[in-house]
């Protein structure tokens, strides 16, 4: 068995947060949105350390998701 997707009712609760889906420029911005993106530490010009997701954002999004 292959799992391919999301079901419907969390397919259709992610399209009822996002609204419309033009207003995001990027899929990046479209993640920030759901505060799935992980947290970056970066000082000057040292390596950046990528942490948890931020959790900023749309949380029963996010939870639908998750």
């Amino acid at each position: 068995m292959t799992i391919t997707g999301v079901n419907l009712a969390v397919a259709a609760g992610i399209v009822a947060a996002i609204g419309d889906i033009s207003r995001f420029d990027s899929p990046h911005k479209r993640v920030s949105y759901f505060g799935l993106n992980p947290r970056v530490r970066q000082s000057g010009l040292g390596a950046a350390h990528h942490g948890r997701i931020s959790k900023i954002g749309r949380s029963h999004a996010r939870a639908m998701l998750v």
